[in-house]
């Protein structure tokens, strides 16, 4: 495996694995889509979370809830932007991707 191909890999995995061992305060929150293995970045960051399906745990403040909006994207299909409140303890983010015209 190229230095590059090890790279496409090992970002999304670290991210994942950031993702999950955020703030334990926070929600379990699953991203899910069809098709599957479409990008999911954090806008409020411009990070990359991982490809669908994506766990993991959202490092919120039970206290102070806060808007989350992510940005679902795979060439050939329109991005679809999805928000949601870190609020609650288990959340479930799933969109159906249209094909680009």
């Amino acid at each position: 495996m190229g230095r590059t191909t090890a790279r496409k890999y090992w970002v999304p995995l670290l991210v994942g694995i950031g993702l999950a061992a955020g703030c334990a305060s926070g929600p379990n929150v699953h991203f899910r889509s069809i098709p599957s293995s479409v990008e999911v970045v954090d806008l409020g960051n411009n990070e990359l979370l991982g490809m669908t399906p994506v766990d993991g745990s959202w490092g919120g403040k039970k206290d102070k809830p806060r808007l989350v909006t992510v940005r679902f994207q795979k060439i050939g299909y329109q991005d679809r932007i999805e928000t949601f409140s870190d609020k609650g303890k288990e959340l479930t983010i799933a969109v159906e991707m249209k094909e680009e015209d």
